[in-house]
Parts: C-alpha cells; sequence; structure tokens
C-alpha cells in the first residue's frame, strides 16, 4: 500500500495555481482593454480566465484523488468488498486551498468594502473580476459566491478523481479520432 496525497501540499499546490492564474490575468487585461472596457466584455473575459483557473484547479484535485484511490484498503467480509476512503478529503484540500481567500473576504466584510481590503480582494480575485459587479447589494453575495465556488468544485474533483472517472478520457478521443468511412476499391 503507497501513501496517501498530503491535503497541505495539494492545497499549496491549488494556492500557486490561482496566484499563477490571477497573474496572468492582471497582466493580460491591458492587452484586452477593448473587450474588458465594456459589462459583458468583462463577463467573457472573466468567464475565460475563471474557466482556465477552475479546470486548473479541478484536476489538481482529480490527480490527488486518483492517487489516494490507488492506495485504498479493501478488505473481504462475507464475500464483499468494501473500500475504506475519506471523501471529506476533497473538501478539506479546497477549504485548505481557500484559506488566503477566505481571509480577504472576512477582511472585506469587516472593512464595509471599501479602500485597500477591497482592492486587494480584486487583485486575489481578478479571473472572476466581472462577476464580482460593482453594485452594492451584489456585490458582497458575489463574492461570497466566487470564494466559495473552488471549494465547492473540490468536492466532485476528488469523488471522480477516486474512481478514475474523466470525460475528456472516455469521450475526447472519439471526437478527436473519428472512424473515417472506408474507401471502397471500384
Amino acid at each position: 500500500m503507497g501513501k496517501f496525497t498530503n491535503p497541505f501540499l495539494v492545497a499549496l499546490k491549488l494556492f500557486g495555481i490561482q496566484l499563477i492564474v490571477v497573474f496572468a490575468s492582471v497582466m493580460l487585461m491591458p492587452t484586452f482593454y477593448a473587450l474588458i472596457e465594456s459589462n459583458t466584455g468583462i463577463k467573457v473575459y472573466s468567464s475565460i480566465t475563471a474557466f482556465v483557473f477552475l479546470s486548473s484547479y479541478y484536476s489538481r484535485v482529480w490527480d490527488a484523488g486518483k492517487k489516494d484511490g490507488k492506495h485504498v484498503k479493501v478488505y473481504n467480509k462475507h464475500n464483499e468488498d468494501k473500500i475504506q476512503l475519506d471523501y471529506k478529503k476533497g473538501i478539506i484540500i479546497g477549504l485548505i486551498a481557500a484559506i488566503p481567500n477566505i481571509i480577504g473576504l472576512i477582511a472585506l466584510i469587516a472593512a464595509s468594502a471599501s479602500g485597500l481590503t477591497n482592492t486587494i480582494y480584486r487583485i486575489l480575485q481578478s479571473t472572476f473580476m466581472g462577476w464580482l459587479g460593482n453594485d452594492n447589494l451584489t456585490y458582497i453575495p458575489n463574492c461570497v459566491i466566487v470564494t466559495l465556488i473552488p471549494i465547492l468544485l473540490s468536492i466532485p474533483a476528488y469523488i471522480t478523481g477516486t474512481k478514475e472517472f474523466s470525460l475528456t478520457d472516455k469521450y475526447l478521443p472519439k471526437i478527436i479520432y473519428k472512424k473515417k468511412p472506408k474507401k471502397k476499391n471500384k
């Protein structure tokens, strides 16, 4: 039996991915200024950067689940296989990785969404910038939702990883390598 993944190391990698995507999204903003200056454009830009971030995030948590799934104890009792695996580990990984975001959110709420905390939180969540909005009624609820999305995504990512279930492995080759009809020789 092998070694299980360390949730702290996985979370550290996830936070590193977040910082890389934040850096990239902030650096690309001037390039796409014409797109992001409109309300619809910033939402499209944020959807693209959020997709990149969340797919990278999902992939890392999925890999952790896959590694843990390979090192599971299987007990045979009464001719039944019982797999002993803690699925809570997915949410634990997500919560640990979100600690900086949660601290930023708490600071934002405590400071009434103004000044330096607002700027820091917006930079930390720049991949979701268009989803945050500027409306005072929806800004804080949107910040809470944006903070929770990666945490909640880690649950299905870890579970599907333990079962080695992947839509891309199953369906992408069928899309890419479609069988070509055979030519008949005349």
